[in-house]
């Protein structure tokens, strides 16, 4: 990863070190450019710029930390498995977030993972948390809420006293875990954590609130207070409108789906305008999503084109060449592999979804 290293590297090795610095910061212009496509395909491990940032880190980085830095560095973390025995805390705690890409999909293996890195951070961290990287204070954060969520998602009807309970436990988790550190990267990290947790809540439980409105509001007014360094666009904004206007569309609410229908829209072009600052947003710290952001603007973008009889979207002027011949799915034969290579298409932006709700969607002014 570019633009991160856990804490505890970063302030024994790197955190002085004027050269690091300034070869971050040259890497960071270079990769991230006013072209979404082009910034997410310079962001791989091939990159000779990114390859040249590693290997100054590792000539640096103290056999004891070697091992936690080349899983920081590894696309796939199930080979590390086998030395599992061998990690230290912090490190067998890195290994159970991040292998498999940190994909959070309910599945028994995740689930088991999340139990084991609670044990372990009880054992550990709890005593003294100001040894560890403040990551796992955020990952302690998120896999806490994880667990209630799953607990709640089996309940078939939600009802607003099950919103406000579920609100006041992750009110209290958070306050918790932001006493942990005054870092700025850490606090805006777990602010960005935090608006993530609520989409899934939504997803599995909120979404299903025999009062809709009263859960996207109570959801709303927490995500939306945030004092993030991004707030002018993130991400995780963007898919809780989407799942908010899905919803509303899927009971037949046209007015309600259009309100977040143009919050998408503006989001969207706030992001083309502004793309330095978006990319930034869609990296920072240990994130990136540029590849997911691509994808669903791809799919809003064919809504309106095709659907919508009103316009929203201002993008059209702020797009490179490449740009438009993906969003227009009009990629040369040469470019579709590389862009495949890439963006993996969320089948939650379904387009048998989008012909079902034709009707609805022209209504939509």
């Amino acid at each position: 990863m570019l633009l991160y290293l856990p804490e505890r590297i970063y302030n024994n090795v790197l955190l002085n070190d004027e050269v690091y610095a300034k070869m971050a910061e040259e890497a960071t212009e270079k990769v991230f450019v006013k072209d979404f496509i082009k910034s997410m395909i310079n962001y791989t491990d091939e990159n000779p710029i990114i390859i040249a940032l590693k290997d100054y880190i590792l000539e640096r980085t103290p056999e004891e930390y070697k091992l936690e830095l080349e899983l920081c560095f590894s696309d796939d973390l199930t080979k590390f498995e086998k030395l599992y025995k061998e990690m230290d805390g912090e490190t067998k705690m890195f290994w159970l977030c991040e292998v498999n890409n940190g994909d959070m999909k309910p599945t028994k293996d995740f689930l088991e993972r999340n139990v084991k890195f609670l044990r372990l951070y009880s054992q550990y961290v709890d005593f003294e948390p100001e040894e560890y990287s403040n990551f796992l204070h955020i990952m302690y954060y998120s896999k806490i809420l994880y667990k209630r969520i799953i607990d709640d998602s089996s309940k078939k009807d939600v009802s607003k006293e099950d919103i406000n309970d579920y609100i006041a436990f992750e009110e209290k988790t958070y306050r918790e875990c932001f006493k942990k550190s005054k870092d700025i990267r850490y606090l805006n990290m777990l602010y960005s954590k935090r608006e993530q947790m609520f989409v899934f809540y939504f997803y599995f439980v909120g979404s299903k609130c025999n009062d809709l409105k009263y859960a996207i509001e109570k959801i709303s007014n927490i995500i939306y207070q945030g004092k993030f360094k991004y707030n002018n666009f993130t991400y995780f904004r963007l898919i809780f409108n989407f799942k908010c206007f899905q919803r509303y569309l899927d009971k037949g609410d046209c007015n309600n789906a259009k309100i977040h229908w143009i919050k998408m829209m503006n989001m969207i072009n706030y992001a083309f305008e502004n793309k330095i600052f978006t990319i930034k947003s869609l990296n920072h710290y240990n994130n990136s999503f540029l590849d997911e952001f691509l994808d669903i603007t791809k799919y809003l973008y064919y809504i309106e084109n095709n659907y919508m009889t009103k316009k929203y979207l201002r993008i059209d002027k702020f797009l490179t060449e490449k740009e438009k011949r993906y969003l227009n799915n009009k990629l040369s034969i040469e470019e579709q592999p590389i862009i495949e290579k890439h963006i993996v298409h969320d089948t939650a932006y379904s387009y048998e979804w989008i012909r079902a709700k034709k009707s609805l969607l022209s209504m939509i002014q």
